[in-house]
Protein backbone atom coordinates (compact mmCIF):
# COMPACT_ATOMS: atom_id res chain seq x y z
CA UNK A 1 0.00 0.00 0.00
CA UNK A 2 1.01 3.57 -0.59
CA UNK A 3 1.66 5.79 2.40
CA UNK A 4 -1.20 8.12 1.41
CA UNK A 5 -3.61 5.17 1.51
CA UNK A 6 -2.34 4.09 4.91
CA UNK A 7 -2.67 7.60 6.35
CA UNK A 8 -6.10 8.40 4.87
CA UNK A 9 -8.15 7.21 7.89
CA UNK A 10 -5.87 9.13 10.26
CA UNK A 11 -6.11 12.30 8.22
CA UNK A 12 -9.91 12.05 8.19
CA UNK A 13 -10.00 11.41 11.93
CA UNK A 14 -7.75 14.39 12.67
CA UNK A 15 -9.80 16.67 10.44
CA UNK A 16 -13.11 15.59 12.02
CA UNK A 17 -11.67 15.89 15.54
CA UNK A 18 -10.33 19.37 14.81
CA UNK A 19 -13.65 20.47 13.32
CA UNK A 20 -15.76 19.20 16.21
CA UNK A 21 -13.54 20.79 18.85
CA UNK A 22 -13.36 23.99 16.80
CA UNK A 23 -17.14 24.25 16.74
CA UNK A 24 -17.30 23.62 20.49
CA UNK A 25 -14.82 26.48 20.91
CA UNK A 26 -17.13 28.92 19.08
CA UNK A 27 -15.34 28.72 15.72
CA UNK A 28 -14.16 32.06 14.34
CA UNK A 29 -15.39 34.05 17.33
CA UNK A 30 -12.78 32.55 19.60
CA UNK A 31 -13.02 31.00 23.04
CA UNK A 32 -14.77 32.99 25.76
CA UNK A 33 -14.39 30.54 28.65
CA UNK A 34 -11.70 28.17 29.86
CA UNK A 35 -13.76 25.22 28.63
CA UNK A 36 -13.99 26.73 25.15
CA UNK A 37 -10.26 27.49 25.23
CA UNK A 38 -9.62 23.84 26.08
CA UNK A 39 -11.75 22.80 23.10
CA UNK A 40 -9.78 25.15 20.84
CA UNK A 41 -6.51 23.68 22.15
CA UNK A 42 -7.80 20.17 21.34
CA UNK A 43 -8.66 21.39 17.86
CA UNK A 44 -5.12 22.75 17.47
CA UNK A 45 -3.57 19.44 18.54
CA UNK A 46 -5.54 17.60 15.85
CA UNK A 47 -4.72 20.27 13.23
CA UNK A 48 -1.02 20.14 14.08
CA UNK A 49 -1.02 16.37 13.65
CA UNK A 50 -2.74 16.76 10.30
CA UNK A 51 -0.38 19.57 9.30
CA UNK A 52 2.60 17.29 10.02
CA UNK A 53 1.21 14.75 7.57
CA UNK A 54 -0.19 17.14 4.98
CA UNK A 55 1.43 20.62 5.26
CA UNK A 56 0.15 21.83 1.90
CA UNK A 57 -3.56 21.31 2.62
CA UNK A 58 -5.17 24.75 2.35
CA UNK A 59 -8.00 24.18 4.86
CA UNK A 60 -5.63 22.76 7.48
CA UNK A 61 -3.23 25.69 7.15
CA UNK A 62 -6.03 28.22 7.24
CA UNK A 63 -7.80 26.61 10.23
CA UNK A 64 -4.53 26.33 12.12
CA UNK A 65 -3.70 29.99 11.41
CA UNK A 66 -7.12 31.09 12.69
CA UNK A 67 -6.84 28.93 15.80
CA UNK A 68 -3.33 30.19 16.60
CA UNK A 69 -4.52 33.79 16.25
CA UNK A 70 -7.60 33.24 18.40
CA UNK A 71 -5.44 31.66 21.10
CA UNK A 72 -2.83 34.42 20.87
CA UNK A 73 -0.14 31.93 19.81
CA UNK A 74 1.71 34.21 17.40
CA UNK A 75 4.97 32.30 17.92
CA UNK A 76 3.34 29.07 16.72
CA UNK A 77 1.84 30.90 13.77
CA UNK A 78 5.27 32.23 12.84
CA UNK A 79 6.78 28.73 13.16
CA UNK A 80 4.10 27.27 10.89
CA UNK A 81 4.60 29.97 8.27
CA UNK A 82 8.37 29.55 8.39
CA UNK A 83 8.05 25.80 7.97
CA UNK A 84 5.79 26.36 4.97
CA UNK A 85 8.21 28.88 3.47
CA UNK A 86 11.11 26.45 3.86
CA UNK A 87 9.07 23.69 2.24
CA UNK A 88 7.88 26.02 -0.54
CA UNK A 89 10.80 28.31 -1.45
CA UNK A 90 8.99 29.42 -4.63
CA UNK A 91 5.85 30.57 -2.78
CA UNK A 92 6.05 34.34 -2.98
CA UNK A 93 3.27 35.07 -0.49
CA UNK A 94 4.39 32.64 2.19
CA UNK A 95 8.01 33.84 2.02
CA UNK A 96 6.95 37.48 2.18
CA UNK A 97 4.69 36.73 5.17
CA UNK A 98 7.63 35.15 6.98
CA UNK A 99 9.84 38.12 6.09
CA UNK A 100 7.29 40.49 7.64
CA UNK A 101 6.94 38.29 10.74
CA UNK A 102 10.72 38.23 11.21
CA UNK A 103 10.81 42.02 10.88
CA UNK A 104 8.18 42.32 13.62
CA UNK A 105 10.40 40.13 15.80
CA UNK A 106 13.44 42.31 15.06
CA UNK A 107 15.26 39.67 12.98
CA UNK A 108 16.28 41.93 10.08
CA UNK A 109 18.81 39.49 8.58
CA UNK A 110 16.27 36.67 8.54
CA UNK A 111 13.65 39.00 7.07
CA UNK A 112 16.02 39.96 4.28
CA UNK A 113 16.70 36.30 3.48
CA UNK A 114 13.00 35.47 3.12
CA UNK A 115 12.35 38.74 1.28
CA UNK A 116 15.13 37.88 -1.19
CA UNK A 117 13.68 34.40 -1.62
CA UNK A 118 10.26 35.91 -2.40
CA UNK A 119 11.86 38.26 -4.92
CA UNK A 120 13.78 35.45 -6.60
CA UNK A 121 10.50 33.56 -7.01
CA UNK A 122 8.93 36.41 -9.01
CA UNK A 123 8.27 35.56 -12.62
CA UNK A 124 6.08 37.14 -15.29
CA UNK A 125 3.36 34.56 -14.64
CA UNK A 126 3.37 34.92 -10.87
CA UNK A 127 3.58 38.70 -11.04
CA UNK A 128 0.58 38.90 -13.35
CA UNK A 129 -1.39 36.59 -11.06
CA UNK A 130 -0.97 38.95 -8.09
CA UNK A 131 0.51 42.25 -9.14
CA UNK A 132 0.00 43.85 -5.71
CA UNK A 133 1.94 41.05 -4.04
CA UNK A 134 4.73 41.44 -6.61
CA UNK A 135 4.81 45.19 -5.90
CA UNK A 136 5.09 44.51 -2.16
CA UNK A 137 8.01 42.17 -2.80
CA UNK A 138 9.77 44.72 -5.04
CA UNK A 139 9.43 47.38 -2.33
CA UNK A 140 10.41 45.16 0.60
CA UNK A 141 14.07 46.23 0.78
CA UNK A 142 13.03 49.89 0.77
CA UNK A 143 10.63 49.12 3.62
CA UNK A 144 13.44 47.50 5.62
CA UNK A 145 15.72 50.49 5.00
CA UNK A 146 12.94 52.83 6.13
CA UNK A 147 12.41 50.80 9.33
CA UNK A 148 16.14 51.04 9.99
CA UNK A 149 15.88 54.82 9.73
CA UNK A 150 18.10 55.02 6.64
CA UNK A 151 16.46 57.65 4.39
CA UNK A 152 19.30 57.68 1.85
CA UNK A 153 19.06 53.94 1.23
CA UNK A 154 15.26 54.07 1.25
CA UNK A 155 15.22 56.75 -1.46
CA UNK A 156 17.85 54.91 -3.51
CA UNK A 157 15.79 51.70 -3.44
CA UNK A 158 12.57 53.57 -4.26
CA UNK A 159 14.29 55.25 -7.22
CA UNK A 160 15.52 51.84 -8.35
CA UNK A 161 11.98 50.44 -8.16
CA UNK A 162 10.58 53.44 -10.06
CA UNK A 163 13.17 52.96 -12.81
CA UNK A 164 12.14 49.31 -13.16
CA UNK A 165 8.44 50.09 -13.77
CA UNK A 166 8.87 50.49 -17.53
CA UNK A 167 10.42 47.05 -17.92
CA UNK A 168 7.65 45.21 -16.08
CA UNK A 169 4.46 43.73 -17.50
CA UNK A 170 1.75 46.42 -17.68
CA UNK A 171 -0.36 45.10 -14.81
CA UNK A 172 2.60 44.76 -12.47
CA UNK A 173 4.02 48.13 -13.53
CA UNK A 174 0.70 49.79 -12.69
CA UNK A 175 0.55 48.12 -9.28
CA UNK A 176 4.10 49.19 -8.49
CA UNK A 177 3.43 52.74 -9.72
CA UNK A 178 0.34 52.98 -7.48
CA UNK A 179 2.45 51.98 -4.51
CA UNK A 180 5.18 54.45 -5.37
CA UNK A 181 2.79 57.36 -5.94
CA UNK A 182 1.06 56.75 -2.63
CA UNK A 183 4.37 57.45 -0.92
Amino acid sequence: KRLSEILRPYKERYFITATVHGFKARGDEGPRTMVERGEMEKSVVALEALFAVQPDHYAVRNNLRVAYRLLGRERDLAWMNQRLADARPWSIGVNLDVAHQLLREGNVDGARRYGARAESALSPGSSAADADLAASVRLFDAYVAWLQDDPTETLRLLDQAAAAVGGLPIVEGRALSRRLWSL
